[in-house]
């Protein structure tokens, strides 16, 4: 026996009247009438919401678009997000995890589909821009439905490889805050995007020393994407120091001239998968680039040798990425 009662709805005598959201339009509190799913989350009453489980899950409903679309997820961590960690994860009320120097990895899908990976430091730190990271989405209309629903869910990627997972947070999706979803019509295309933990200076990320990898997302953009990593030492030529280890090893009846500015690489799909390496030869500035293709992205990247005169653990890593010329 079943029943058809499209009549009926279930909630609380708090619930308001929910309304679909006009485009283009953001929604950045948790009482926003255009919130109508949260499971795995909390409403915020200055934010959208806060991840309170291992995954979470938020819908809203949003006027049907006619053309194409840009869906842009803010997420942030702050000192509550540390507290709700501390309390999602530990075992024994007497043991305490310590989160110091870990980092965290979620995973963004959007209408079902997985959009990108943010890798998140594991506290707010002096630099509150540290703290947040933005992931965008291109969809087009058939992808909303009739039903008007845009689906937003967060959760630890499946796929990790075992040097990704040293340092990685328990729990590491517990207490992150999102901040705000906005969506808009999308006149061109979503650029591919890099997140390493670290605020962008001058559209060049940091690649700090630990974790000691990074993510590379992809744009709406069919093609390869070109990864370019730079030496963000106080020099870009060999000083004093390198001329004399130099001058020692020919010495020695060795030749490290050019040996010295190659970088190797690792590339690791987030969908799983056979991992690559790469051994690129640095340019002027310092510089190399590293072509992904389509079917790599998203992908962890890891540099696993460096040349001895470059990067240190004070003087790291940058990258960029753009969209590879044909």
């Amino acid at each position: 026996m079943s029943f058809q009662l499209p009549s009926l709805h279930l909630g609380t005598e708090f619930d308001e009247p929910t309304h679909a959201l006009a485009l283009p339009g953001s929604v950045s509190r948790g009482n926003h009438p255009a919130l109508v799913l949260l499971d795995g989350a909390s409403r915020a009453p200055k934010r959208l919401s806060r991840v309170v489980r291992r995954t979470a899950l938020l819908a809203l409903k949003i006027d049907r678009p006619t053309g194409p679309i840009r869906v842009s997820v803010a997420l942030m961590l702050d000192a509550i997000s540390t507290e709700v960690w501390r309390h999602i994860s530990r075992v024994e009320p007497e043991e305490m995890p310590d989160e110091t120097g870990r980092h965290r990895l979620v995973e963004v899908s959007i209408q079902g589909l997985p959009r990108a990976v943010l890798l998140l430091g594991s506290r707010p730190g002096a630099d509150r821009d540290s703290t947040k990271q933005r992931v965008s989405a291109h969809l087009q209309p058939e992808e909303i439905g009739e039903s008007g629903l845009l689906a937003v869910d967060f959760k630890l990627p499946d796929h990790l490889p075992a040097w990704a997972r040293e340092g990685l947070l328990e729990e590491p999706v517990a207490g992150v805050c999102v901040n705000r979803v906005l969506v808009e019509p999308l006149a061109g295309h979503v650029a591919p995007s890099l997140s390493t933990s670290v605020a962008p200076q001058r559209r060049w990320h940091p690649v700090p020393t630990g974790p000691g990898f990074f993510v590379v997302n992809p744009g709406s953009a069919l093609g390869p994407v070109r990864v370019q990593l730079r030496a963000a030492g106080p020099k870009t030529r060999p000083g004093v120091l390198d001329r004399v280890i130099s001058r020692f090893h020919r010495v020695r009846g060795r030749d490290v001239s050019s040996a010295s500015k190659y970088v190797e690489l690792e590339v690791q799909p987030v969908a799983g998968g056979a991992s690559r390496r790469a051994v690129l030869q640095l340019g002027e500035h310092a510089t190399c680039d590293l072509a992904l293709e389509p079917g790599e992205l998203p992908a962890y990247l890891r540099i696993l040798d460096s040349p001895a005169w470059a990067p240190t653990e004070r003087s790291g890593w940058t990258a960029r990425v753009h969209e590879a010329q044909a």
